[in-house]
Order: C-alpha cells, then structure tokens, then sequence
C-alpha cells in the first residue's frame, strides 16, 4: 500500500502499516540505569515480530483471540504487542502493582480481569515471573523469553492474516478512579483513525521527531500515544520503564537531552516530581540540562493542575525548554486516547472564571473588574476536538445540550469512539445515548475548547456550595507536612446525615498532628467557608492509586469508612 496520500492511510489495517514502517531506517531503543541501550531497527523488529506472530498462528490464536501479557517495559514487550497484532489477535497488556501496600486487592483485581478476558494464552515477562503465583493464571502460561526463543527455533513462517476493519483489534481498561476498571474494545478503523488524527495533531515526522517515554505501556498513553503510533510511522523511539522515572524522576530530563528528544509525555504531577528533583539538583549541582529540543511536551488526562505546569515552565526555562512546547489535551479510555488536543505553539493555556458565579449558576463567567481575586479559579484549556470527534456539554440530570461557557456533563462521539463496554450490555446502556458517551466528567467549552472541571462522582456538595475535590486538595498540599501530590479529599456521610468532608493526606511527620490539623481547617474555613471538616494523616506511600497513578477515590473512601486505613491521627 501506498501511503504517499496520507488519505490511503485510513483504508489500511495495523498490519499494513507495519509492513510500511519497516522500511524506516530509524530505531526502537529501550535505555535503563545500570545497563546499556538496547536497539532495533525497524526491520529487526518486524522480523522478530513476524516469527512470533507465526508461532501465535501456529497455535490457532488469530482474530477475536486474546493474548494476555504480564510484565513491565523493555523491548520484548514491543515484540510481544507487535506479534500479537500482526496475527489478527487482540493484546492485553496487564497492569502492575504501583503500590505493594495493596498487593492482595491488585492480584484480586487481576484475577477478575483474566476471567473477563479470557486469554488464549498468558505471557509473563521474566522480570515480574514469579512475582505472583502461577495458579493465579487461568490459561497456558508462558514466559517472554522463552516465547521469543522457541518462535526462533521454529523458524515458521509468517502469513498476512486478512483483518476484517470491523473487528476486534485492542481491548483497553479503564483505569478505575471511580470503580472496577471496564474493558473497552476497538476495532481497526477506530484504531487507525484516531492514529491518523494523532499524527495530525502532533504533525509527527518519523525524519525528524524522536519520542521519548517512559508511561506504562498498559495505560493507553503509553500503549496506543508512544508506542502505536510511532510504531507505524518508524518513528526514532526510545523507552524505558516507568520505575526509572520514579526512582529517579532526573532520569527524564537526562534523556531528553542524549537523545534530543522531541517529543516527551506525562501526568501533570510527573512534570512537578520533575520540576522538584530539578530544583534540588540545583542547589548543588549548578549546571543545566538542554531540553530544548521539545517541541512537544504533553500532559493528558482529565484536569490538569495549572500551579504544576506553572511550577514546571518555570523551571524547565533554566533548562532551555520552550515554555510554548506545553500540549495539555483531554483523554478518555472510550476515545482510544484522546478526544481534545490543542494548537501546537499554544503553550500553557489558562481559563480565569469567577467561581462564586459558577457555584450560583453553573456558568464559567470571566471575573470582572470587581471580582474579589479570592473568587478566581484557573482553569487549563485542553485544546480543540480531534479530526473526527465531536464534543457536547449536558446537564448533569436533565441531558439538555447546553451552550457555551455553561457547566455540564462531558459527552463525546465520533469515529475513533467505542460503541460498547466489554461483554457489559448494562454499562454500555447506561452511558451511552444515541451514540453519544457520557464520560462523567464535568466541563465547560467557549470557542470550541474544552475545559474539564472534575469527575461527577467526586463533585463535593455542602448545603448550598459545592467544589471540585482538586480545590481542596491543593490547598491542604501547601501545609509542609503534607506530602505534595498525595492528598484526597472526600465527601462522606455524617451521623448527622448532613454530608462533611474528610481530607486524607500523606505525610512523614509523625508529631504535632493536632496543630497541622488546626491549621489545615483554618486554611479551608478561610479559603471555602468549610467547617465540617476531619483531617486523617496516614503514612507515606499507602494512599490508593490506580496502575497510572490516579487516586482511587471510591476505593479509599471504603476503607475510611470500614476503618481499614493505616491511619496515624
């Protein structure tokens, strides 16, 4: 095929292009601390992929099939996700525990996911094999390596299956902030629509852009945003795994510069880990890193953190970023990735609305000239719909379409949006309607960009007021012991059967919890008026995320409530 007319690329299947893309003379490096660059061309890689995908076929495992794999990033995970793709079948890549406090709810999780999916077969990479017990695997069960060596050995030969565009390619979980995550299944034209869309947006240029991640390959940024697409376009890539950056967050700003990477993603509060590790190289290291090579610096989820961007910008400058390098778009699990992304060159775009109106009258109105600055709130733009995808805001209960600047539910549809939850005919009824996904999400739009406020279900209503939890929580991060990026707040019933607050914050102080608490209910009472109000401090690292990093909020508002939160006042 022929992809000259970058319109052909539609009419193609992930196959395909594939086949395009390993005619790039570019490389796939996989980098880590300790050890030395792995690479393959994309020639390499197609070859190793294509044994694999024979053995696959060998096995009867082709379309409608799924492939479960358990393990972390490296170079036979991109293997394993090619090969699968390349034989029809569908690739599910399982997450990891970020938090071993919660191992027994993650196996308990992984469990249920394996017999909703039912896989084919089961690969496990040596790094992670034995981390669980085999018996928790309920089908064939094979480790990566020994997968790679065998289709070696074998040496079969590879035939181009015949993809129908309507079937069945890649099955997404969501991450499960509100609940259990559900499985959201693609087939091909959404698949490389939205590809096609992404390429688009972000102008890639296999001649010229490298992409540098290291996102978890079983969140969609990192599966369909860094390595999907640079995979069929032969894109320079280089990835490692996300517990590199977490060990040592300057490990980011280290590659950007050996590999002049253009284009780099990652949660807002990735960006602030970096900022700080930044900050506190400097105090004894006065030498820079060069990221100005950036072109694209992106941040996508649903709300975006403006003081963490801000923090960011404002560091990365002494590093050579370009501040108009900043891409903040809006993503959903259901839109493949993302349904908004903005204008390149943009930068960090800000959104001032008088919140006092917005509470009133759910109206994202300007603050006027005299609009008291503690009424304020910034909120950051998320771009425009993607090629393709359509955007409407609704009223929370009504469903009435609602015009600009006024404050709803999120819907989406389009061309790269799934029709259905995972084998979930209930759910799949519940939030979509008339072709229209309700995201849950709460946001406004003016001039065709989007604004995303918080999720529904997290909305905090007392009496006549209500908040997004992320207000709260940003206040209650500026107490010093508190640990930043690691507070919830939550909305709880009280004896009284009045709802009251309940903030839950990290920390590693374990003295004077009395007065931290004191003084964190005076910062709400002034800021918010909110005086219902119970401070739990519990020990760092145990507040529950989600395999992306999200706070699963429905999950710690149970274990407050049971009592099963390490709490330590």
């Amino acid at each position: 095929m022929n992809f000259q007319n970058f319109n052909d690329f539609e009419q193609a299947t992930l196959v395909d292009l594939f086949d395009y893309a390993k005619e790039s003379t570019n490389s796939v490096t996989f980098f880590d601390s300790g050890i030395e660059d792995q690479s393959v061309t994309y020639g390499e890689l197609y070859n190793i992929s294509s044994k694999i995908a024979a053995y696959f076929q060998s096995r009867n495992i082709g379309a409608g099939e799924t492939i479960a794999y358990f393990g972390g990033t490296n170079l036979a995970t991109i293997y394993l996700i090619q090969a699968a793709l390349m034989a029809g079948a569908i690739p599910v890549l399982l997450p990891l525990p970020l938090r071993v406090s919660y191992v027994e709810e993650f196996v308990t999780e992984l469990k249920r996911r394996l017999v909703q999916i039912n896989p084919k077969i089961t690969i496990v990479d040596d790094e992670v094999d034995g981390y669980i017990s085999k018996s928790d695997f309920i089908t064939p069960f094979i480790t990566s390596n020994e997968l790679i060596k065998i289709s070696k050995e074998k040496n079969l030969k590879y035939f181009k299956p015949n993809i129908d565009p309507d079937s069945t390619v890649l099955l997404q979980f969501t991450s499960g902030t509100t609940g259990e995550p559900k499985g959201v299944p693609f087939n091909t034209s959404q698949i490389v629509s939205h590809i096609k869309s992404l390429i688009e947006a972000t102008k890639a240029n296999p001649a010229t852009d490298t992409i540098l991640s290291w996102v978890p390959l079983y969140h969609n940024m990192g599966f369909v945003g860094m390595t999907l697409m640079p995979l069929v376009l032969g894109c320079k890539l280089a990835i490692t795994r996300p517990q590199h950056f977490i060990l040592e967050p300057l490990c980011w700003a280290k590659n950007i510069e050996r590999f002049k990477a253009t284009v780099s993603v990652g949660p807002d509060f990735a960006y602030g880990h970096l900022a700080r590790a930044l900050e506190n190289r400097a105090k004894e290291d006065s030498s820079t890193f060069d990221l100005s090579t950036l072109r694209i610096a992106l941040t996508g989820t649903n709300k975006v953190d403006p003081d963490i961007m801000k923090h960011f910008i404002s560091v990365a400058k002494l590093h050579g970023f370009n501040e108009d390098a900043i891409c903040c778009a809006y993503g959903v699990t259901e839109c493949t990735l993302a349904v908004t992304f903005p204008e390149l060159g943009v930068g960090l775009d800000i959104d001032r609305v008088d919140r006092s109106v917005m509470q009133a009258k759910y109206i994202a109105e300007p603050p006027s000239s005299v609009t008291d600055e503690l009424w304020i709130e910034e909120f950051v733009v998320l771009g425009r719909p993607l090629n393709g995808i359509k955007v409407r805001i609704c009223h929370e209960v009504t469903g009435e379409i609602l015009g600009e600047r006024h404050v709803g539910e999120i819907q989406i549809s389009g061309t790269s949006v799934a029709t259905e939850y995972f084998h979930n005919e209930v759910l799949t009824s519940r939030r979509y309607v008339e072709g229209w996904l309700k995201t849950g999400d709460l946001g406004y739009i003016f001039d065709s960009k989007l604004v995303v406020i918080c999720k529904i279900s997290d909305k905090i209503t007392l009496r006549s007021q209500w908040f997004a939890p992320e207000e709260l929580e940003n206040l209650v991060a500026l107490h010093p012991a508190v640990r930043p990026g690691n507070v919830v707040a939550l909305q709880v019933p009280d004896s009284n059967s009045e709802p009251k607050v309940v903030i839950i914050a990290e920390t590693k102080q374990f003295e004077n919890f009395g007065l931290v608490t004191e003084d964190i209910e005076i910062m709400l009472r002034k800021a918010f008026g909110i005086d219902n109000v119970t401070i739990s401090f519990i020990p760092a690292g145990t507040l529950p995320k989600t395999t992306s990093g999200k706070f699963q909020r429905n999950l710690t508002r149970g274990l407050y409530l049971t009592g099963k939160l390490p709490r330590l006042y």
